[in-house]
């Protein structure tokens, strides 16, 4: 079903059945509505003029009745209000999370959670009490209607202040619309601000940040504030005069009523019936204006989504399952750069070509900025590329869908992050695997003998709000995470860069236990001493492809000046694509 949602309006198209379900509901609570007005009008036309008690009891017990009536109506529409959330949620929320994810992919910032706020803000609108308001809204004339019945002169008089609240009404909307705009837009980012800051927590308390950054946050938080005090005085202001007005209009009926009984025009019970019959018609109208500032919310919360509900069809793409892969990567004039809200930044990877066989050992090395880590998310289909290609076994890596190339994928990016779960978890990638294949993993990331000392062993929960682990042991536990379940392709960024001397052994154990397995194995690092096994090397430069080769080559060709020794021959993969195996001299 989310596969078919592109738009809020199609997500109320498929709520479409709870949605009329409410109206009739609504429907028959504003016809018991009635009850009351009734009830009082029959005791006065009936009971006072006759004193019949029989009349009075079974009069009460009707509308008695009448309101038990309503009340589960009540209830039963507040029940299909909420199931209506929770089937908007089922059909959303997980797509959107998924496509949160995607986005998060390019963005590498929390704000693509927004999504799934907006989705709450959503759900919240239509589970609460504002829908229901919404519905009784169109009942207004009918209350008028009976007052004009009643008196056409009371009549004359309701609808002239219901209109003059109306008027109220939409006043509200077009004054608070762009002041609500801003605070909404802006309440976003000074979140998503928030966020970034509280994520950055370390930096800023390490490095005495802390009033600068307060200082960036009061600056945003300004403008919302701003915004929200602008809001704030046109609906405190328009709510304010609107009730001043409903008491006006209260008493003028009241007013009218009582000089068309002095004149014998009406009767003391319709007198009655009426003001209870201009208190319901004005309530919706009321109430509109009360919870405008939530209908402006759930409008701009449902314009986000349909901003980002465009891409879930193609999110939700098939794919047609392939073969398991041997590993043969080949890397085909691939460009990368950033799409930016002001358009396309400068590229990061300018036209990489370069084929490693199954089974072989890559190292990629090069200064900071080079396009190093930027390559390997493209290889593991992290990130998709502005041109070129990138094959696994000859199939474009975006062929693939990414829960089934990553079975075959194991990746340790440079910033590892873990998971607020356990460590048998983490490691297992979620799955519900073999407890010995997650051992497995453990052991051959030399992480298996820490873990047992932990508090609960692979049960230990870790994260924020149970146990921390330092660097080099989540980097460790994350190594056991891309080892996990035997990966035809392992891609490491950076993967000593906070290990210890037994750490580091363990990952070259590791390296050499994949090598002898036949996995292709790529691993970008700084430390040379990690790529003592690779079976080539690659050195990248400002985006681009300068040498690659046998390592020994490679770096002898890097070896400063009158280091001795005759300048060596090397691959130069940035000449064009070529079939693998095919050398070329670097200049």
């Amino acid at each position: 079903m989310s596969g078919q949602l592109n738009s809020v309006r199609a997500l109320v198209r498929a709520c479409r059945p709870e949605l009329i379900t409410v109206a009739v509901i609504t429907f028959f609570i504003n016809m018991l509505m009635l009850t009351l007005p009734l009830y009082t009008l029959q005791m006065f036309n009936r009971v006072f003029a006759s004193g019949s008690m029989s009349t009075l009891v079974l009069l009460t017990v009707i509308a008695g009745f009448a309101m038990i009536v309503m009340g589960v109506l009540y209830f039963v529409r507040s029940r299909v209000t909420n199931e209506m959330s929770n089937k908007i949620d089922a059909m959303l929320g997980e797509s959107l999370l998924r496509l949160s994810i995607k986005n998060g992919l390019l963005n590498n910032t929390a704000r693509d959670a927004q999504g799934l706020r907006d989705l709450a803000q959503v759900r919240n609108f239509l589970a609460g009490g504002e829908l229901p308001n919404l519905f009784d809204t169109p009942w207004v004339p009918m209350y008028l209607f009976l007052i004009w019945v009643f008196d056409p002169l009371l009549g004359y008089v309701a609808i002239t202040g219901a209109f003059v609240m109306i008027s109220f009404a939409v006043a509200n909307e077009v004054l608070s619309r762009r002041p609500l705009r801003i605070y909404n837009t802006a309440s976003v980012l000074a979140t998503q601000e928030a966020e970034a800051m509280v994520k950055n927590a370390e930096a800023i308390e390490s490095m005495g940040m802390m009033k600068g950054v307060v200082k960036q946050w009061r600056k945003m938080q300004s403008v919302v504030l701003s915004a929200n005090s602008r809001s704030n005085r046109v609906g405190t202001f328009i709510s304010t005069t609107s009730r001043t007005v409903r008491l006006l209009v209260q008493i003028s009926v009241t007013a009218v009523g009582a000089y068309q009984v002095v004149n014998h025009s009406i009767s003391p019970g319709a007198f009655v019936v009426a003001n209870i019959l201009m208190a319901r018609a004005l309530a919706p109208v009321d109430a509109a204006i009360a919870t405008w500032r939530s209908v402006v919310s759930f409008m701009s919360a449902a314009r986000r989504l349909d901003a980002l509900m465009v891409d879930l069809p193609r999110m939700n793409a098939s794919y047609m399952p392939l073969p398991a892969p041997n590993g043969k990567i080949a890397v085909d004039r691939l460009v990368f750069r950033h799409r930016t809200a002001g358009g396309i930044a400068p590229a990061i990877l300018k036209g990489v070509s370069f084929a490693i066989e199954a089974g072989e050992a890559l190292g990629i090395v090069g200064p900071s900025g080079s396009g190093k880590s930027t390559l390997v998310k493209c290889i593991v289909g992290v990130w998709r590329p502005f041109s070129g290609t990138v094959r696994l076994d000859g199939a474009d890596v975006a062929q693939w869908n990414s829960e089934d190339l990553g079975k075959y994928v194991g990746y340790l990016p440079q910033d590892v992050e873990l998971f607020n779960a356990t460590i048998r978890e983490n490691i297992s990638r979620f799955q519900d695997a073999d407890p010995a294949d997650i051992v497995e993993a453990a052991k051959l990331a030399g992480v298996h003998e820490l873990i047992l000392r932990l508090p609960n062993g692979y049960e230990t929960r870790i994260g924020t709000s149970h146990y921390i682990l330092s660097g080099g042991q989540r980097q460790r536990v994350g190594l056991a995470r891309a080892l996990f379940g035997n990966p035809k392709v392992l891609v490491l960024d950076e993967p000593n860069a906070n290990l210890d001397t037994e750490g580091e052994a363990a990952l070259r154990t590791a390296l050499t236990h994949c090598k002898e397995k036949g996995v292709t194995v790529i691993v970008i690092a700084h430390r040379p001493s990690i790529l003592s096994n690779v079976d080539k090397m690659l050195f990248m430069r400002d985006g681009q492809v300068e040498l690659f080769g046998p390592p020994a080559e490679v770096m002898a060709r890097l070896a400063p000046p009158g280091a001795g020794g005759a300048r060596p021959r090397v691959v130069s993969a940035q000449q064009g694509a070529r079939p693998a195996g095919t050398e070329v001299a670097a200049p």
